[in-house]
């Protein structure tokens, strides 16, 4: 805000105040017209549980017990080492990222599994992009995200986990993510990106520029800016 007065002198002067306003935005009405389907985050989660995971992931401790541990932590059973489950592991941590977006206190909602309809036609059926993670912030900000879990299981061993395999793959992701549009009515001054990953992934991101690449253990000083 700026006040104009007068100044001893008879002259005008100007004086500028800031202040914080809180936004009155509501995802689902940002949503509303867009026609994307979602759903809410899981509210079972144990908080202490949660971050037991988190540490022990950030520990750079053995891949399978990371994902044992991920498994466990949202009531999954493992199954043979495949593309099925790396589907399972990908949609659990999802959940948990979902679940610490919904407890932080920086966030007001957030939505997971976001289906957006594409332009392909298969079958005379319009094929849908499922996103991972939309939110929005107390200060007005809309945070979309991308849940990538990588493993660290044999890395030094099979070529598509090591990692030069998956530094590769981070830069894909944070290209897709920078250049992606959301089919929403919504200031782009004010949309955040974001790629929440595993602490080996994290590290091997190399240069994301304005898309923000974290691990689970820093998720939350990453939302406190935003």
């Amino acid at each position: 805000w700026k006040i104009i007065g007068r100044n001893p002198e008879g002259g005008f002067a100007v004086k500028t105040i800031s202040f914080t306003k809180p936004s009155h935005d509501n995802l689902e009405w940002i949503l509303a017209d867009s026609g994307v389907s979602y759903s809410w985050p899981e509210t079972r989660f144990v908080d202490t549980k949660v971050e037991e995971f988190i540490e022990l992931e950030e520990r750079l401790v053995d891949g399978d017990s990371v994902t044992y541990a991920l498994l466990d932590l949202v009531g999954l059973k493992p199954v043979q080492h495949g593309g099925k489950m790396g589907t399972i592991v990908g949609t659990a941590f999802e959940e948990v990222t979902g679940h610490c977006f919904a407890e932080h206190d920086s966030i007001t909602s957030v939505v997971i599994n976001v289906k957006v309809g594409g332009q392909a036609v298969i079958r005379g059926e319009r094929v849908k992009r499922e996103e991972d993670v939309i939110a929005l912030t107390k200060r007005g900000n809309l945070i979309y995200a991308s849940c990538k879990y990588k493993g660290r299981s044999y890395s030094s061993a099979h070529r598509r986990s090591g990692p030069h395999a998956i530094a590769a793959s981070m830069q894909k992701e944070v290209s897709r993510v920078r250049s992606l549009v959301l089919p929403i009515n919504f200031p782009k001054e004010r949309i955040k990106r974001m790629v929440i990953t595993t602490t080996q992934a994290m590290q091997l991101a190399g240069e994301t520029g304005e898309v923000i690449v974290t691990n689970l253990a820093g998720l939350s000083d990453s939302l406190k800016q935003l």
